[in-house]
């Protein structure tokens, strides 16, 4: 290579109108003004002009010839450089992706992966079959863009930059009868999508999927993740829903809103929980309710309420229950009704006040019993009426004190003790019997006054 190299410096260039001498050949100068270059020459290249300036019709100036050589001293060993001209490929080949046994994705950490050529009779197909090998993405960029790497046994098409064999780049890839297309075709050609496989040992039911449906009427965009799905959304999220949604969760659902929560329903809302249900508010709680509300509980409920409850209801309340109910107040109660009260009871009705009851009507008041009315006071009972008081018995009337009984009015009295004493006071005292009056006694009868007169 050095005697190859020299051989490009160590040049002497002739120009004459010697014939016959050519690539190849030797020659001696001698005569030429510097001794040193009269030597013998090896001609390592020749060119030659020749020119013809004479016509058939006339007399020209004669014909010329030039020759130019390239020479070496022919001492001096010839080489010719290496003239091998590098090997191009012409366009892009298909390749079949290989790697270890057992693998399903073979890469590195730069996303290359190996492949086979179908050309390539003696490699194994295997992860020696090929240097690493690049692979085209649509976006690409410092640890962010796209990134599908293809899987032992696809199909790719591989280029080659500027047709350097040494320099292969997967520029796509491709299906075949082995590697069919994801949707049946052509019965789906509307639908577009991509749709990935589970691996290790994934099956055709073990995938990811986004797909779009582009038929004309029941365009869909269906997402299909094959276990979790996570979406992050740095600030806010909107969704419109120009129809109905179905949403349908075959487990547990968890909902933390960190702040303001606000749901509107424009028409109706139904809720139906299976089992139990747990409501929990930190603070105040407000339901409005424009028009109705039922409230069903098809078994117990119990409300537990800690401090104060103020129920307003703007017109009427029907409370229905089907079989009892019990009420406790631990401390102080006060029901006030701006105007009437009915209230009925199908059966009977047991009041258990354990300490004092104050009933205040600020107009009338009727009591009606269908049957029997009966009362137990353990201690004393007062009754006050303002003007008038009225008792009507169908039958009998029966008064029982266990000391005494008085009737009072004015300065008269009635007075009846327990040990059969009777006394009547009072201004004037008429006894008018419209039959006979008895006047019976076991011993005296005394009968005073300022005159006593008989008929």
């Amino acid at each position: 290579r050095i005697e190859a190299i020299q051989t490009q410096f160590e040049r002497v260039q002739l120009r004459g109108k010697a014939r016959g001498v050519g690539t190849g050949h030797l020659f001696k100068l001698t005569n030429y003004p510097r001794s040193d270059q009269n030597r013998e020459y090896l001609v390592i290249s020749a060119s030659y002009q020749i020119s013809q300036e004479s016509v058939e019709s006339g007399h020209g100036g004669g014909d010329q010839y030039q020759s130019s050589l390239v020479c070496i001293e022919a001492s001096q060993p010839y080489r010719l450089l290496p003239m091998t001209v590098r090997p191009i490929v012409q366009g892009p080949q298909t390749a079949m992706v290989v790697g270890p046994q057992g693998e399903e994705i073979w890469t590195d950490q730069y996303g290359r992966i190996k492949v086979h050529f179908y050309w390539d009779r003696h490699d194994q197909s295997n992860e020696n079959s090929s240097c690493w090998i690049r692979v085209s993405q649509y976006w690409a960029g410092k640890s962010w863009g796209s990134i599908h790497v293809p899987r032992i046994g696809q199909e790719v098409i591989v280029s080659f930059l500027e047709g350097d064999p040494d320099r292969p780049i997967v520029s796509g890839r491709v299906y075949n009868a082995e590697q069919p297309v994801p949707y049946e075709l052509p019965a789906n050609a509307t639908q577009s999508g991509i749709k990935s496989r589970s691996s290790k040992g994934g099956t055709p039911a073990n995938f990811n999927e986004i797909r779009m449906e582009d038929k004309k009427g029941e365009e869909q965009l269906f997402i299909h993740a094959e276990k979790n799905q996570d979406i992050e959304v740095e600030n806010d999220e909107t969704h419109w829903v120009g129809h109905d949604r179905t949403k349908t969760i075959d487990n547990d659902e968890t909902v933390h809103v960190k702040h303001d929560r606000t749901e509107t329903v424009d028409n109706n809302e139904t809720i139906t929980i299976g089992v139990d249900r747990t409501e929990k508010v930190g603070n105040n709680e407000t339901i409005t309710i424009g028009v109705d509300r039922t409230e069903s509980v098809g078994s117990n409920e119990t409300i537990s309420i800690g401090t104060n409850r103020s129920e307003t209801v703007g017109s009427d309340e029907t409370i229905s229950i089907g079989a009892n109910r019990s009420e406790t107040v631990g401390n102080d109660e006060t029901i006030s009704i701006g105007a009437n009260r009915s209230e009925t009871v199908g059966s009977n009705e047991t009041i258990s006040i354990g300490s004092n009851q104050s009933v205040d009507v600020g107009n009338n008041q009727s009591t009606s019993i269908g049957k029997s009315e009966s009362r137990n006071v353990g201690q004393d009972r007062s009754t006050s009426v303002g003007k008038n008081d009225s008792v009507n018995v169908g039958k009998n009337f029966s008064l029982n004190a266990g000391d005494s009984i008085t009737l009072t009015t004015g300065s008269a009295s009635i007075s009846m003790k327990k040990d059969g004493t009777i006394v009547i006071r009072g201004k004037n005292i008429t006894v008018d019997g419209s039959g006979a009056i008895t006047i019976k006694a076991s011993k005296n009868v005394t009968v005073k006054g300022q005159k006593i007169l008989q008929n």
